[in-house]
């Protein structure tokens, strides 16, 4: 997955969240510092080096993260990035806590979905030390629906009340066939049938119907739609670990609303927030801060 938000986004980001990048990158020296934070598999990074080549600039970026950047499943999967992805350096498997860097190395540090998770005391000085003078800083994150966080709730309860992540891992990871899936699927659509979720979920609905296709599905259309329908299963395992990630970082941010302040450290200024929508729903809260200089 390229982004956080793979259901909604086939790629990359765009529309309104790429304009709202790009927004702030036009601002930037044509020979741009950038290190995008938390980058998670580059999604801003890559929008970076992206504006940088469709614009003549000579942006440097820098992405680091602390998981690993699994970017040999991700070119596999997206190979015309092959170009864009030469043109980030890639520091992965380091915590934002542990990263070193330069001081005023940087004209602009970015993270979106990430900061969140961090240590800000933590990062917030050593965030503002590698800023150049007059350089910016800006975070894009979660906008939580506690509406949709409920709705959710009640989606992953009942998938988990029949342990649907471990079976499901297990099929995927033993590429099972047909009768091996019908296994388990028997016992998961007999579940759904009786719920109302199956009839209005964005997320159960669709499960429902699968369950309908792997049972009476001949042995040939279900080879040939296996691929497809290994990864749609594999879709909502990952939405139900952004989902808990969602959950902590709703239940972080709750305790204190006014956390993205303790960013003006050091020289550092917050300079202005805003909403950032997505086909007119919230996307992000987006905080915007800038070094003297």
């Amino acid at each position: 997955m390229m982004t956080s938000l793979p259901t909604d986004f086939e790629g990359n980001y765009d529309s309104e969240i790429k304009q709202f990048w790009y927004e702030h990158f036009e601002k930037l020296p044509g020979n741009a510092q950038i290190l995008d934070v938390c980058t998670g598999n580059g999604a801003i990074a890559l929008l970076a080096a992206e504006y940088s080549t469709e614009n003549n600039k000579s942006f440097q970026v820098t992405a680091t993260d602390s998981a690993q950047v699994n970017m040999e499943t991700l070119l596999k999967r997206f190979p015309e990035i092959q170009e864009l992805v030469q043109k980030i350096n890639f520091k992965d498997q380091v915590a934002l806590e542990e990263f070193g860097a330069n001081k005023e190395s940087f004209d602009f540090i970015s993270s979106q979905y990430g900061i969140e998770y961090c240590d800000w005391p933590k990062v917030s000085s050593k965030l503002a030390s590698w800023l150049k003078p007059g350089g910016s800083m800006v975070f894009l994150s979660h906008a939580i629906d506690t509406r949709i966080l409920e709705l959710s709730q009640n989606d992953y309860d009942l998938l988990e009340s029949v342990n649907f992540s471990k079976h499901i891992k297990e099929l995927i990871d033993n590429n099972a066939d047909q009768k091996e899936v019908q296994g388990y699927i028997v016992l998961l659509g007999q579940v759904l049938s009786i719920s109302k979720l199956s009839q209005v979920s964005p997320t159960i609905k669709p499960l429902f119907d699968s369950c309908k296709f792997v049972m009476t599905a001949s042995e040939e259309e279900f080879d040939k739609r296996k691929n497809q329908l290994f990864l749609y299963f594999n879709s909502i395992l990952w939405g139900r670990a952004r989902f808990l990630d969602l959950l902590e970082v709703h239940n972080k941010l709750s305790k204190d609303p006014k956390w993205f302040q303790i960013f003006a450290v050091d020289g550092v200024k917050m300079k202005g927030e805003s909403r950032v929508l997505f086909q007119g729903k919230p996307a992000g809260d987006a905080y915007i801060f800038q070094k003297s200089a």
